[in-house]
C-alpha cells in the first residue's frame, strides 16, 4: 500500500495543499528542506484518489524519474538548439495537443532550472490550449511551478545568451523563469514554505542559512565559529567543481587495494545514456563509500543515505548503510542487499477507453472515450548507487547529509546556498577552505522577484503589441516584416542597423559636403 502524504502535511502545507486543489496556479517554494517535495506527493496523491488527470515535467531527466514525470522537452516535443526555441508558434504539435487536451493540471518541478525561452515556448502552447479549451466551455489547465529560485539557476551557453538577450531585447541575466510575461499572465500566486525540516530546532543554522541564500555575508562568522574544525570520517565531500569531486573520487578508489568492479547500465526500450537517468557505468570496490540514490520501500535507505560496500556477489551488492534511528535518534548501521533498480522513463499518451453500457430500454451500447496515460517508454537498470566520496554542488541539490565536508569552489549563483544547506546540523559539516564575501552570490533578480512577487515585473507590463501610425507606403512592409520577424528577428536586426548605419554615414557624409561647399563660397566671396 502507497504512503499516506496528505494525513501527514502539516498546518502550513494544509493550507498552501487547499488552494492547489482549488485549481490555482500556484509556486511553491521555500528554503532547502521545507518539505516542498512532500506537499507535491501529497497533491499527486489527491489527483489519482480523485480521477484529477496531471501531467507531472522537470528540465532533467533525473529530476523527472524522481517525480514519476517526464522532460519538458520530450512532454512538448521541444528541440534543444535556441533558435528553434525562439521561433514563433501558431500552433501547438498534435501529439502535444493531444496530451494537453486530455490533462486538468501540469506539474514543473525544479522551475529554478527552466530557461526562460524554455518556458515561455511551454507557456504558449498551454495559452493556445486554453483558448481552445474557453471555447469549448472547459476550464483552463491548472499551472504547478515547484522550486526555489535562490538554488542553482538555469544553464545558459554563452552563444545562447548572446541570442536570448537580443531576442528579449535587453541583458536577461540568469534567464529564470520568473522573469517570462507568462508568469504575469497566467497569475501564478507565489506560496512559500517556511517551516524548515532539514534542520528542524536549529535556529541559528537557519537564520544563517537564509541570511546566506539572501546575500547577506553576515552568514559568514557562524560558519566560521560552529562548524566541525576537522574532517568528517567517512561524511561525502561536496564540491563546487566537477573535477574536483570526479578526481577525489578516483583517488579514494584506487586506494583501496582489492579487485575494481564495473555494471555498465542495462538498457531497454528508447532509454540511452544521454538520458541521464542514472551511472552509464558504476566502478566500485569492496570497501567503497557510496551514496544511496533512491528511496528503498521498506526503508532500509533513503535517497541521500550513507554507506560502505561490504561484499559484491554477482548482481548483488551488500551495503552497510547507516542511518539514524527514528525511536533512539543514534546513528546506526544496517547490511542490506542492493540489487539493480529500473530507473525508468516515462511518456504521456492517448488511451482510448471502450465501454459497454446499457440505455433506457435496456440494449448495449458501446461508448468510447480517451484518457491519459503514464506509460513506461524504456528503463536504465543499475545499481542505485554512486561512489559517495565526493559530488558536485550540482548533484547534491535536492540532497540531505547527516554529515559532509565541502570544497567551497564556488563560481554561480545560489550555489554556496545550495552547498550549505545539504546538511542537518552545522557542527557536523567541515568547510576545508575559509568562505569570503565573493563566495556569497545572489542574483538581483531573484531578490526582487522574493520581495515583491505580486507587483513584480522584468520587461514591463507593456502589451505585446504597440500601435503606431505608418503611412500608406509602408503597410506592406509593416505587414511583412510582422510575418518573419519571430524566425529571423537576428537576421533583420542586423540588416536595419546595417541600413540605419549606411544612412548616417551618408547623412554625415553629406553634411561634410554641403560644410565644405559652404566654405568653398566663402572663401570665393572673400577673394572677389
Amino acid at each position: 500500500m502507497s504512503e499516506d502524504y496528505i494525513s501527514k502535511l502539516g498546518a502550513e502545507q494544509k493550507r498552501i495543499f487547499s488552494r492547489m486543489v482549488n485549481g490555482e496556479n500556484i509556486f511553491l517554494t521555500g528554503n532547502a528542506g521545507t518539505g516542498k517535495s512532500f506537499l507535491v506527493k501529497a497533491f499527486d496523491q489527491y489527483c489519482k484518489q480523485n480521477d484529477v488527470k496531471i501531467l507531472k515535467a522537470a528540465p532533467t531527466g533525473i529530476a523527472a524519474c524522481n517525480i514519476q514525470g517526464v522532460t519538458l522537452h520530450r512532454l512538448f516535443k521541444l528541440k534543444t538548439d535556441v533558435k528553434s526555441m525562439l521561433a514563433d508558434v501558431r500552433n501547438v504539435p498534435t501529439e502535444v495537443m493531444q496530451i494537453l487536451n486530455l490533462a486538468s493540471v501540469l506539474l514543473i518541478d525544479e522551475i529554478s532550472m527552466v530557461r526562460i525561452d524554455v518556458f515561455d515556448k511551454v507557456m504558449k502552447y498551454i495559452d493556445l490550449i486554453n483558448r481552445e479549451r474557453k471555447a469549448q466551455k472547459r476550464p483552463d489547465i491548472q499551472i504547478i511551478l515547484v522550486g526555489d529560485f535562490y538554488q542553482l539557476a538555469p544553464v545558459i551557453p554563452p552563444l545562447d545568451k548572446k541570442m536570448l538577450d537580443l531576442y528579449y531585447g535587453k541583458n536577461i541575466g540568469n534567464g529564470f523563469a520568473f522573469q517570462s510575461k507568462y508568469w504575469q499572465s497566467l497569475r501564478i500566486q507565489f506560496e512559500k514554505l517556511t517551516e524548515v525540516k532539514r534542520q528542524d530546532g536549529d535556529k541559528a543554522f537557519c537564520t544563517a542559512l537564509d541570511q546566506c541564500k539572501e546575500g547577506d555575508t553576515d552568514c559568514l562568522p557562524f560558519f566560521a565559529k560552529n562548524t566541525a574544525a576537522k574532517e568528517q570520517k567517512d561524511a561525502i565531500w561536496v564540491c563546487g567543481k566537477n573535477v574536483t569531486a570526479r578526481l577525489r573520487n578516483q583517488e579514494r578508489l584506487d586506494k583501496i587495494k582489492k579487485k575494481e568492479y564495473s555494471f555498465p547500465a542495462i538498457y531497454t526500450g528508447i532509454a540511452t545514456a544521454s538520458d541521464g537517468l542514472c551511472e552509464d557505468s558504476f566502478q566500485c570496490k569492496v570497501g567503497a563509500r557510496v551514496i544511496m540514490l533512491v528511496n528503498e520501500p521498506s526503508g532500509d535507505y533513503q535517497n541521500g543515505s550513507m554507506g560502505t560496500i561490504k561484499k559484491i556477489s554477482g548482481d548483488e551488492i551488500y551495503v552497510e548503510v547507516e542511518r539514524i534511528e527514528i525511536a533512539t535518534g543514534k546513528p546506526e548501521k544496517h547490511l542490506v542487499c542492493v540489487e539493480r533498480h529500473d530507473f525508468n522513463k516515462y511518456e504521456y499518451r492517448e488511451k482510448e477507453i471502450i465501454e459497454e453500457l446499457k440505455d433506457e430500454r435496456g440494449e448495449a451500447i458501446i461508448k468510447k472515450h480517451k484518457e491519459l496515460e503514464l506509460v513506461t517508454v524504456g528503463s536504465a537498470e543499475q545499481f542505485p548507487m554512486k561512489l559517495g566520496f565526493a559530488i558536485t554542488v550540482h548533484k547534491a541539490q535536492g540532497q540531505t547529509y547527516d554529515a559532509m565536508n565541502f570544497k567551497p569552489e564556488i563560481f554561480q549563483d545560489g550555489q554556496l546556498y545550495v552547498a550549505l544547506s545539504r546538511c542537518k546540523a552545522a557542527d557536523k559539516m567541515f568547510i576545508a577552505d575559509p568562505l569570503t564575501p565573493k563566495m556569497v552570490r545572489v542574483s538581483s533578480e531573484v531578490v526582487n522577484y522574493y520581495k515583491n512577487p505580486e507587483n513584480y515585473t522584468f520587461f514591463g507590463r507593456e502589451k505585446d503589441i504597440i500601435s503606431v501610425q505608418t503611412s500608406r507606403d509602408c503597410e506592406g512592409a509593416v505587414k511583412l516584416l510582422n510575418e518573419v520577424f519571430a524566425d529571423n528577428k537576428a537576421e533583420i536586426l542586423d540588416f536595419l542597423q546595417a541600413l540605419s548605419a549606411k544612412k548616417k554615414a551618408e547623412e554625415k557624409e553629406k553634411k561634410e559636403e554641403e560644410k565644405s561647399e559652404v566654405s568653398v563660397a566663402g572663401w570665393n566671396k572673400k577673394g572677389a
